[in-house]
This record gives structure tokens, sequence and C-alpha cells, in this order.
């Protein structure tokens, strides 16, 4: 269970990298179009998306490591290492939502059609 985890985590993370790039050009771009926010925006939503119900589906068995934890325990460095990765994924869901909010402030800036 946790390699998918994990490995959906990475993806998720590379995947919101380039999101952020490709907003920064936007902003910058003097011949950014509606259609390119609003796909941004899409694809923003879709990672927040796919993030929030990952985090909201690990939450009971994060809540079970914390039960269990001892940091001097056998596993402790395990389970610490693991709630800690988990509380950073409030940290991507964050950055996803800001950049989300960009977009959609970006996609408002824009003309209905270019000039």
């Amino acid at each position: 269970m946790a390699r998918p985890v994990g490995l959906v985590l990475v993806l998720i993370t590379l995947f919101t990298d380039p999101r952020a790039t490709n907003l920064r050009e936007l902003r910058e771009s003097a011949s950014a179009k509606k259609p390119d926010a609003l796909q941004e925006m899409w694809l923003l939503a879709a990672l927040f998306v796919v993030t929030a119900a990952l985090f909201m589906s690990g939450l009971p068995v994060v809540v079970d490591a914390a039960k269990g934890w001892h940091p001097r325990a056998s596993t402790g460095p395990l389970r610490s290492a693991f709630i800690i990765s988990w509380a950073l994924l409030l940290a991507l869901i964050a950055w996803q939502a800001a950049l989300w909010t960009t977009a959609l402030q970006r996609y408002k800036e824009l003309p209905r059609r270019p000039k």
C-alpha cells in the first residue's frame, strides 16, 4: 500500500511544478488568452482534488500511526517520517490552491476577445 501512495505523491508533485512554470509564463505573456488560463485552472483544480482526496483517504492511517507512536520505539523513526511526510501534503495542497487562485486572477485580467 505504501509504494503506490508514495508514487502518487511524487507524481502529483512532479505534475504541480510544470503547472507553476506554465502559470508564470502565462502571467508574463503579453499574448496570453483566456482559454490558456482556463486550461491551467482546470488542471490545477484536478491536481488539488486528487491531492485532497489522497490526503483524506490516508488520514485514518496517519491517525493510527500517531496513536502508537513513541520516538524511541523500534518503529518510532519510521512513524515519525510517515507522519511528517503526510503533514507536508497540506503544504502541497496550499501551493496548488495558491496557483489556482493566481490562474483565476490572470483569467479575470485577460480580455474576452483578443485584440
